[in-house]
């Protein structure tokens, strides 16, 4: 994938170190048709080198949002989250924590070190649809297709944040 230049339409950052995730997410934007293009960082060291790069060479170019995994090799999630928000540039940056982890530690720990929000991936296609949905209906601007509004119950289910205890 082209990474974005200052010309580009708007972006958004997909930190996923999984083919087989990065595939269906791509997937899923294409049938939502949404409107942003996509950079993706294999790991945490390419995210923080891709955003570091953004803030130095061209700060009027960071992603729209940050869409961040957080079992990945050289660099987990949490480590990305401390040392962006260390950034004075990246503080107010969406970064949306999306990990197929449910554990209250898990959660926790995401918004101790900064996170926007926090997702679990869902394992069914179509609830994983509507959630990635919801996610760039609220971060990432204009969906052209295919948004509706998710279900308190789905969100419920799948989106987390520090206070709200997790159903089994």
């Amino acid at each position: 994938m082209p990474t974005p230049n200052a010309v580009d339409a708007p972006y958004f950052l997909l930190v996923e170190d999984s083919a087989d995730e990065i595939a269906m997410l791509l997937k899923i934007l294409h049938e939502i048709e949404i409107a942003l293009e996509v950079s993706v960082c294999h790991d945490g060291v390419e995210a923080l080198d891709t955003l570091t790069t953004a803030v130095n060479c061209t700060p009027s170019r960071l992603p729209r949002f940050v869409l961040l995994d957080i079992n990945m090799p050289r660099v987990d999630g949490f480590e990305v989250l401390r040392k962006a928000r260390a950034v004075p540039a990246l503080e107010a940056l969406p970064i949306v924590m999306f990990s197929t982890s449910s554990l209250q530690e898990d959660v926790d720990r995401a918004f101790q070190c900064g996170s926007t929000a926090y997702c679990v991936k869902p394992m069914r296609y179509d609830d994983y649809a509507r959630v990635v949905a919801s996610i760039f209906a609220r971060w990432g601007g204009q969906i052209r297709h295919g948004a509706q509004r998710m279900e308190a119950a789905l969100g419920d289910q799948y989106f987390r944040s520090p206070e709200s205890p997790l159903s089994s």
